[in-house]
């Protein structure tokens, strides 16, 4: 699709052709009932562990190495899909203290939260699964991509754990 608007932007016409996020089952009967308990979350907790970091130079060399997230703990509270917005906290912020806000959007393969960190304004991902491992957490992946000044990105895998349900 040709946008036919100066700078790449979509007509009004051409943004209602363009396929939306497919959201959740409507029947919860009809979901599998992990997604349904953490379609339910308010605030999730969560932990990453071992990923991939991905660099790549000004000359276009890229490189790719195993990395650990030592990060700490990164929290997503105040979680409002129908708003499609969350607070996320930890680390991953680039904050020492308080939150950034994310936008969310829940499929039938679970949350997705997306947004920009404070300091640097790198894009973060995360994807929290409706699959629980066997110690009964959810399934997650976080990928961050960094600023134009370390052309780097990094995505790590976790789990996260919910803390507060709606009422």
């Amino acid at each position: 699709m040709t946008t036919g608007q100066p700078g790449g932007a979509f007509t009004p016409e051409q943004r209602r052709e363009l396929p939306a996020a497919a959201g959740p089952l409507e029947d919860p009967a009809a979901r599998p009932a992990p997604l349904n308990g953490l379609l339910a979350a308010e605030s999730l907790r969560c932990n990453f562990h071992e990923g991939l970091n991905i660099t790549q130079t000004n000359s276009g060399k890229v490189g790719a190495g195993a990395m650990v997230y030592q990060g700490g703990e990164v929290q997503y509270q105040d979680i409002d899909l129908e708003g499609e917005r969350a607070e996320m906290l930890g680390h991953i912020t680039g904050l020492l203290e308080g939150s950034v806000k994310v936008r969310t959007s829940a499929t039938n393969a679970g949350i997705h939260f997306y947004g920009f960190r404070a300091k640097h304004g790198e894009f973060v991902v995360t994807t929290v699964y409706a699959v629980k491992n066997p110690a009964g957490n959810y399934l997650a992946v976080m990928s961050v991509h960094d600023t134009a000044f370390q052309q780097s990105a990094f995505m790590t895998n976790g789990t996260c754990e919910v803390v507060l349900t709606r009422p």
